[in-house]
């Protein structure tokens, strides 16, 4: 039987929720969804899957510490220290330096998954997919609408059971092209897990992107550098509700329900409807008719922004650093 292995990709800039995340602490680490963080979330998942000794994480050093307080039960042997982050193909070419051979599933360490028991049936397929089929098995999510914030694949022929050619990948399509593609059936998002034999991701990445291999040439992603190129991908149907948590904004579709506002906080308002408010502790926070925000207080910072412009908090602290703040 060939062994496998989990690699959990627990990176980031701390920029999508800030200013809860930081560069020190970013999106893997914080507890969106009760008492466990997004990475002890993510590990709880894959336990029920890979026995301990087969799971890594791999992060830049400055979030070792942060590792090793969350994942107590992982072996410090087993956590990878990237030296120079630079996006999720630099991340796995690195790992794949310092694992044996099997099948290498890589897992992102901040995503929703909604269906702990589809979730491992769907990640067990993909596994014995990926030792037989001499490619890399990645799981597509059926579009609930039209994303332009995920990349797509497009489903082609069946080649056994539930797992499927992928006929092309696309990165993140503009209004109209997401509404075609929504429409067509034959699309799915990408959730950004990708598992192959380890043989065969070093066959691809010396035939597609060399470069990363040898740990040169600026940041890329993986899709990119290799998802994109590649002819040896199939995919298997996810059968459990997926979100990437983008930003602000995920929060509201799993934890608002029928209520006005989506209140995380300590909250009184008056004539306040569809705003997304968080804060730490006995803060409290006090609004009078507003519509359609986000309000995050956070230490000595508070950010207050319209909903539809949250995505561009990446711009903003653009500006912050200019100003020296």
């Amino acid at each position: 039987m060939v062994p496998s292995y989990a690699v959990i990709l627990a990176g980031g800039k701390g920029e999508r929720f800030w200013p809860l995340s930081t560069p020190e602490r970013p999106k893997p680490f914080l507890k969106l969804f009760g008492e466990r963080s997004l990475l002890q979330a993510t590990g709880d998942r894959l336990l029920g899957i890979f026995p301990k000794e087969a799971i890594y994480v791999v992060v830049p050093p400055h979030l070792q510490s942060l590792v090793v307080e969350h994942l107590p039960w992982l072996s410090s042997s087993h956590i990878i220290l990237e030296p120079e982050p630079k996006d999720t193909a630099f991340a796995v070419s690195y790992a794949l330096r310092h694992l044996p051979e099997g099948v290498i599933a890589f897992f992102p360490a901040d995503h929703y998954v909604g269906d702990e028991s589809a979730f491992r049936q769907d990640v067990c397929l993909a596994v014995e997919a990926a030792s037989e089929l001499e490619g890399i098995l990645t799981l597509g999510v059926s579009p609930t609408y039209p994303a332009t914030g995920y990349g797509y694949l497009e489903r082609g022929e069946e080649v056994r059971e539930r797992v499927f050619k992928v006929a092309r990948f696309l990165e993140k399509p503009d209004r109209e092209s997401a509404e075609r593609l929504y429409a067509s059936g034959r699309f799915y998002w990408n959730a950004g897990i990708f598992l192959a034999l380890r043989r065969v991701w070093l066959s691809e990445f010396a035939r597609h992107a060399p470069l990363v291999l040898e740990g040169k040439g600026d940041k890329i992603s993986l899709d990119y550098a290799l998802m994109e190129k590649t002819d040896r991908a199939f995919m298997v149907p996810a059968s459990f509700p997926w979100d990437d948590l983008g930003d602000w904004r995920a929060l509201e579709r799993y934890l608002k329900g029928d209520k006005e506002n989506l209140e995380l906080a300590r909250h009184v308002g008056l004539d306040t409807r569809g705003a997304i408010i968080y804060a730490q502790g006995d803060e409290l926070i006090v609004t009078l008719g507003l519509q359609d925000v986000v309000i995050v207080r956070e230490g000595k910072i508070t950010l207050i922004a319209r909903k539809d412009r949250v995505e561009e908090l990446k711009k903003l602290l653009a500006t912050l650093r200019q100003v020296g703040v």
